[in-house]
């Protein structure tokens, strides 16, 4: 448990605000979509010198450890036990064998965690098709990274079987 006193100076009068709380729940929600652990939030405090991030990646570390003291898990971290999941190799040729085509809709939504677990499942060349456009993205808020989207030949093509885009005209 840290003090108060851990934060910097400057943001101790807003500690207490609802305002402070929204951004801090927002700051963490973004940290977790772009799959960046307490160690990596440090090492970017210390790269950007921002105290308040360090402080940010030692409540992160607290909240994680509150929940898994309590056996629970929030979404982000229910799409981490996803992933570690479908990377099992034996659960993967499960999956495999389960799902043979896998479709995903609006794909300009999806952040960086969201991506590794579908990259688990179907990242080798498995039968994936995927819909979106990056001019509708709306979800940054959340995470999403319409990004993802302009990268998916890079991200699922394999050294056999190079992905491909195809640009629908209409709807």
């Amino acid at each position: 448990s840290h003090p108060a006193h851990s934060w910097p100076a400057y943001l101790q009068p807003a500690l207490n605000t609802r305002g402070f709380i929204e951004e801090v729940q927002t700051f963490m929600d973004r940290a977790s979509s772009l799959d960046l652990s307490p160690a990596d939030l440090r090492l970017l405090a210390d790269d950007h010198d921002r105290p308040e991030w360090a402080r940010l990646a030692d409540l992160a570390q607290e909240f994680r450890e509150v929940l898994a003291l309590r056996n629970l898990v929030d979404y982000p971290g229910l799409i981490d036990r996803a992933v570690g999941i479908a990377g099992d190799p034996a659960n993967r040729s499960k999956l495999r064998e389960r799902h043979r085509l896998v479709i995903v809709d609006e794909y300009q939504d999806t952040d960086a965690m969201q991506v590794k677990l579908l990259q688990e499942i179907a990242g080798d060349g498995a039968e994936l098709i995927v819909v979106g456009d990056p001019d509708q993205s709306v979800y940054a808020f959340r995470g999403a990274d319409q990004r993802e989207i302009l990268r998916f030949t890079q991200s699922f093509s394999t050294p056999s079987v190079e992905a491909s885009v195809i640009a629908l005209k209409r709807t």
